[in-house]
């Protein structure tokens, strides 16, 4: 699944981590937030200053931000999936072409690693 772009794709997106099992769901969210911080790296090194790309910079520690925060409510026992709407209207409206697919990246890379999963697995909702 990509992100897709519109409200519909957030509704999807938040679906689709909601169906998750909580221990897949922090799975997807530390692979997420690390691809997240390899990005930022990079742009961080791209930046010399440049506005634009300390704006890139600023939007995409956001979404880092609202996914590693997802990520510690998560583990602290008393979830409510419903917020994840918001991190996946964070994810999948970003306003920048260039963070987008940097998040674009970093969401297949957490999704291909969560759904490698055995189906078999408890952890694994369905």
């Amino acid at each position: 699944m990509s992100l897709g772009n519109n409200e519909d794709s957030v509704d999807e997106v938040a679906r689709w981590m909601q169906l998750l099992h909580p221990s897949r769901r922090a799975q997807l969210l530390a692979l997420l937030s690390h691809e997240l911080t390899v990005s930022l790296r990079v742009l961080a090194y791209e930046a010399k200053s440049d506005p634009e790309v300390v704006e890139r910079i600023r939007i995409l520690n956001e979404a880092h931000h609202r996914v590693a925060g997802y990520l510690v409510y998560l583990l602290s026992d008393h979830e409510d999936t419903t917020w994840l709407k918001s991190v996946a209207g964070y994810l999948v409206l970003c306003p920048d072409e260039i963070v987008r697919r940097h998040i674009e990246h970093a969401w297949k890379h957490a999704q291909s690693v969560v759904n490698r999963s055995d189906p078999r697995d408890p952890s694994v909702a369905g």
